[in-house]
């Protein structure tokens, strides 16, 4: 089965740090959009994900759903926001064998990465200790 494509738009910067904002065309839920958020912030994620990527020191697995950096660069190309409630996930090849799956939020670099799972690459199996995963979270931060 195939996961529901993130939900995802493009808007204008808002004035209001805690002013939610409508997430889909159906509208029913509310995403966080801070004042501080800029088309310029989200230039910086996209060049440093395909800096990562072209220096093949991450993979974007891609989906069903198509490439998750495309509404960016999209919005991007239009000089937009893009509000999203789903990260960006991105693989990360730690060891012979062992890989990270990192959640890049919405407004990254300002928000840091997370760690979502880190295992073995064949199988997912293998999962570090609660605490080295931890110390990998602040690593990123």
């Amino acid at each position: 089965p195939t996961s529901p494509a993130p939900r995802v738009r493009a808007a204008p910067a808002a004035d209001d740090e805690d002013a939610p904002t409508s997430s889909t065309a159906s509208g029913s839920a509310d995403v966080w959009r801070p004042a501080w958020a800029t088309p310029e912030l989200q230039a910086s994620q996209l060049s440093e994900l395909e800096h990562l990527i072209r220096d093949t020191f991450v993979q974007i697995p891609v989906d069903a759903n198509g490439d998750p950096l495309e509404p960016l660069r999209a919005a991007q190309e239009r000089s937009e926001l893009l509000v999203r409630d789903e990260p960006i996930v991105l693989e990360v090849a730690l060891s012979d064998g062992l890989t990270a799956r990192l959640g890049v939020p919405p407004f990254y670099p300002t928000q840091p990465a997370t760690v979502i799972q880190v295992g073995e690459s064949s199988s997912g199996s293998a999962r570090l200790p609660a605490e080295a995963v931890r110390a990998l979270e602040r690593e990123l931060r």
